[in-house]
């Protein structure tokens, strides 16, 4: 059998808080996969497709870029709690703890059996949601947006993709973009770009 539960109680718990993370982070994974409809760019890519120029992540085959902007290192080693990670050239930040790293080096970070190591790249912006119990619960609370800044940030930093998520109105227009931009000072949102309405009662930023 392979339910969570059967594992014992460590296990299931484990796993409800994987499910929990990810109906979290749903609004930036439809966002991704609206862009994976419109470009064929899947979800999960290798590092080198967003990193062509650094050779340093070429080889590298145990990571795993999720959409533009997370990148998750599973462990592969049974009972290992700590792994090596390569990160790409640039800053980066901790998922979990806001820690910035910086890029184009190697270290070891733990990884215990509740926790996946999880980074996101720096000046960006991530949309997610609350915690809920499916998908479609509680559609009105607000979007969370964790920015990602250094200081550095100018231009788009990110943005949100919506549609009712059941039927093919997206197609008839009734989808809308929020995006979110930087200038180094202030963060701009901009809302409106197609005639869908969101339910959502509006928005909460966290900024790291």
């Amino acid at each position: 059998r392979q339910e969570p539960w059967s594992f014992g109680p460590r296990v299931e718990a484990i796993a409800r808080a994987a499910l929990q993370q990810r109906y979290q982070l749903l609004p930036y994974l439809y966002t991704a996969f609206r862009d994976t409809a419109r470009t064929g760019m899947p979800l999960w890519r290798p590092l080198f497709a967003e990193f062509p120029d650094d050779a340093d992540v070429v080889a590298v085959e145990d990571q795993v870029m999720v959409g533009p902007a997370l990148m998750a290192a599973p462990v592969l080693e049974p009972g290992a709690t700590s792994r090596r990670v390569v990160l790409p050239r640039g800053a980066w930040f901790d998922w979990y703890s806001g820690q910035s790293l910086e890029g184009g080096q190697a270290l070891t970070v733990d990884a215990p059996l509740e926790r996946m190591p999880l980074f996101v790249r720096a000046d960006v912006a991530i949309p997610t949601q609350p915690e809920v119990r499916f998908a479609d619960d509680r559609p009105e609370q607000p979007l969370i947006w964790e920015v990602f800044l250094t200081g550095a940030a100018r231009g788009e930093i990110g943005l949100v993709y919506e549609d009712d998520g059941r039927s093919f109105a997206y197609q008839r227009g009734q989808s809308s973009v929020t995006r979110v931009w930087c200038d180094g000072e202030a963060l701009r949102f901009r809302s409106g770009e197609g005639l869908y309405v969101s339910p959502r009662s509006g928005a909460l930023v966290r900024l790291h």
